[in-house]
């Protein structure tokens, strides 16, 4: 268990629809009260989750569009909800979708996005930004289609170096992801908040870099397997930026196993996995099971 994911689920389990429609699943996203929603089928549109939900798919399931967690801005965030097993796309446009993510996570906290496949985001496949905090995204599977489009950046954390007020915020752990296929950038790119990395496996030889540690970022980066990838860490590393990047594998070379002051000590207890076992495992569990 990492960040707090039981937080998530404590209370989640007291009611359960099945829906297979994009109006039933938002009609019950909407809603605050704690609940489990369960897609059947393949949707297509946009839904915006509300607090103490938990979203998942059944065998096949997917949603094409944009899933948003997003607090108001002069209300309470949205907090407890959980996203898994789903296929979830985005449109693969160029600048003609206003710019719109795959999953969108703005003022929440205590997010776990687990086991799906995540592909072809406007802007970005999964995005963490304004205050966001205790978030995790786990056995995820990111990539995009085609490398045609310019903008193939996957997984953002902190939206602006202007954005001070994310300092004690953006607490986001990524574990036993896999980033695939045509993903350029992002994987992820981290302003401010205290972001751990691990046991990740990146395979996108088509990427400029895997992750890079921007404006004041405190990353600590562990035991992933960097296969085939020209820059496992971009290595313009922010003034201000604490990385901590050890135990990690290259096939490539390049900088992979760095520090830059002393990145922060998670505060959650985890069990590191042997990075010569991480390709096998994370290509075969990651996404829906």
């Amino acid at each position: 268990s990492t960040r707090k994911e039981s937080s998530a689920a404590s209370d989640v389990y007291k009611r359960q629809v099945t829906v297979d429609t994009i109006e039933e699943l938002r009609m019950f996203g909407e809603q605050d009260a704690p609940h489990v929603i369960l897609i059947d089928g393949a949707l297509e549109g946009d839904v915006s989750l509300g607090s103490n939900t938990t979203l998942r798919g059944l065998a096949g399931a997917s949603l094409h569009g944009e899933i948003r967690i997003v607090g108001p801005t002069d209300g309470p965030q949205r907090e407890n909800i959980i996203i898994s097993d789903l296929v979830l796309r985005g449109d693969a446009c160029e600048g003609g979708c206003d710019d719109r993510d795959v999953i969108t996570i703005r003022r929440a906290h205590h997010i776990w996005v687990d086991h799906c496949d995540i592909a072809d985001g406007d802007d970005g496949n999964l995005d963490i930004t304004v205050e966001s905090d205790f978030i995790t995204v786990s056995w995820c599977r990111f990539s995009y289609v085609s490398d045609d489009r310019v903008h193939r950046y996957s997984n953002l954390i902190g939206a602006s170096d202007d954005a001070v007020e994310d300092a004690d915020d953006l607490g986001v752990t990524l574990h036993h992801n896999w980033w695939a296929e045509n993903v350029a950038e992002r994987m992820p790119r981290a302003r401010f908040g205290k972001i751990h990395v691990f046991n990740n496996y990146y395979s996108s030889a088509q990427s400029n870099y895997c992750v890079r540690a921007a404006t004041d970022a405190n990353l600590r980066i562990e035991n992933n397997h960097f296969d085939g990838v020209p820059q496992p860490i971009d290595p313009d590393l922010h003034e201000g930026a604490l990385v901590t990047a050890t135990g990690n594998l290259s096939s490539e070379g390049g900088l992979f196993n760095t520090m830059q002051g002393d990145a922060f000590t998670p505060p959650y207890p985890y069990t590191l996995g042997d990075v010569t076992s991480v390709r096998a495992l994370v290509t075969a569990e990651a996404g829906p099971r």
